[in-house]
């Protein structure tokens, strides 16, 4: 705490230092960046920064795209890439892309290439890391982390050779906790897998190549790892661990 001294050179010092570093404070509290580039038909792109130096991202290239960012708290990173439709080099449509930070560091990024795919990220907590990457038709991903540390991946692609797009895939990730990580491939179309961690320090991966696998990973506790891998065609795995320092290896696939 400041102690003037009473004299009226020093209390007008006083009232313009005050004054200074008020106006400083307010700019830097204003210090957020935002960058939005938009080319095609009617696509939306809202953006909402609260706090300071938090960085947002947009570009989204075709028709009817749509992209949410709310960031709250400091040093946040937000980016949305939307684009890519068949054989028309970078074309998107009806995508949807949102991301959600409360907190400080954290990091969201949405790739998404086709035709109404959905990506969903939110995340509270510090230091946080979220990366989406879909590429095709209709497929969905959510990602949800409360906590610290913990870090997400989840990537939807086109079946090898990477000619025919992904149909309606689906990916749920929920983590609770700190320093939780998990990774989610799903290479075809009509897969599902869910992903569940509360706790500190969980591990999972889940592989899934092919049509109409399901897989579900739910970890409650610490320090467990769990590994799902499916290739082929309709394979079901289901995977439960509660406690601490649990191991689940799963692999399956057709002959």
């Amino acid at each position: 705490m400041f102690s003037c001294p009473q004299s009226m050179y020093s209390g007008l010092r006083s009232i313009v230092l005050t004054a200074f570093l008020s106006l400083s404070g307010l700019l830097l509290a204003q210090q957020n960046d935002a960058e939005t580039v938009q080319r095609g038909l009617y696509n939306g792109s809202t953006v909402d920064q609260k706090g300071y130096r938090n960085l947002s991202r947009v570009d989204q290239l075709g028709k009817s795209n749509q992209s949410d960012v709310d960031q709250d708290g400091s040093h946040n990173d937000a980016c949305v890439d939307q684009d890519g439709f068949y054989n028309i080099p970078n074309w998107g449509f009806y995508n949807e892309a949102a991301i959600a930070q409360e907190g400080h560091r954290n990091d969201g990024d949405i790739w998404q290439d086709g035709i109404h795919n959905q990506a969903r990220a939110t995340q509270t907590g510090n230091r946080n890391i979220s990366s989406t990457d879909q590429d095709g038709n209709f497929n969905k991903a959510q990602t949800i982390q409360t906590g610290n540390r913990n870090f997400s991946y989840v990537e939807q692609n086109d079946f090898p050779p990477h000619a025919i797009p992904a149909i309606l895939n689906r990916a749920y990730v929920n983590q609770n906790g700190s320093r939780n990580w998990q990774q989610t491939e799903q290479t075809g179309d009509f897969n599902k897998a869910e992903t569940l961690q509360e706790g500190d320090d969980n591990w999972s991966r889940t592989d899934q190549e092919g049509f109409l696998h399901y897989s579900s990973i739910t970890q409650t506790g610490n320090s467990n790892h769990a590994e799902t891998w499916q290739d082929g065609d309709r394979h079901i795995s289901i995977t439960t661990s509660t406690g601490d320092g649990n191991y689940a290896y799963v692999q399956q696939e057709n002959l």
